[in-house]
């Protein structure tokens, strides 16, 4: 199994450039998928491997303290593996289609940034794909406080979405993210990072809730 890719890109003018990308890429089933031991999910040992055919076309505008970016993209899907009435099978042929708009922008101390993202993917049967949101935002702000010390604040929010054939519900959520990061010296830096902050109580599969309010230290050291 051979995945590849091919780029291209072209320079406009000093403002503008637009950029095609064509890319062959394959997914494996995961040990879950195939040999499951669970009361809620039959195995599948016979899955093949999804094969997806991608392609994205996009233009980056820069500003002189930014950069806009659009693209659009399409992914014919081959063997898509979803999960039917709790097991796990392959789909013939399925779609994900969308667009992603991008702004990026320094203002002072302040590095900007906004996302926003629409998908629409479907198999064969115009059946909605499982957990694919049709919407996707993302904002971040990191401020530089000192050439040392910078901290980012981070909000991300996705539209409801669905699990299986049964159409069963994921709601839509908002998390708020804080991260904050110190350089000690030239090769060691910590993060702090508090995740979902508002406590946010949400689900990225079915049935499966996500933690609440978490919060991680880290060290880095690079030799």
């Amino acid at each position: 199994m051979i995945d590849g890719q091919i780029a291209f890109d072209y320079k406009i003018n000093n403002k503008n450039e637009v950029y095609l990308s064509m890319a062959r890429t394959s997914k494996i089933p995961t040990m879950k998928q195939m040999f499951a031991f669970s009361d809620y999910i039959e195995p599948n040992p016979n899955l093949k491997a999804e094969i997806s055919r991608n392609i994205e076309l996009g233009m980056n505008h820069y500003l002189s303290d930014g950069i806009i970016r659009v693209s659009l993209y399409n992914y014919a899907i081959k063997n898509k593996i979803e999960k039917i009435n709790d097991k796990y099978v392959n789909i013939n042929r399925a779609k994900h289609q969308g667009f992603e708009l991008r702004y990026m922008t320094i203002y002072k101390n302040h590095y900007l940034n906004a996302d926003y993202a629409y998908s629409r993917a479907k198999d064969n049967t115009g059946l909605a794909l499982d957990l694919i949101p049709r919407h996707k935002v993302v904002l971040s702000d990191k401020i530089e406080l000192t050439n040392k010390l910078n901290t980012t604040l981070e909000m991300i929010y996705e539209s409801k979405k669905f699990e299986d054939e049964e159409k069963d519900q994921i709601k839509s959520y908002t998390l708020f993210n804080t991260h904050a990061s110190y350089e000690i010296n030239k090769n060691l830096k910590t993060v702090v990072s508090i995740k979902n902050i508002l406590d946010k109580n949400y689900e990225l599969d079915y049935g499966m809730p996500k933690e609440g309010r978490n919060y991680y230290v880290s060290i880095n050291y690079n030799f």
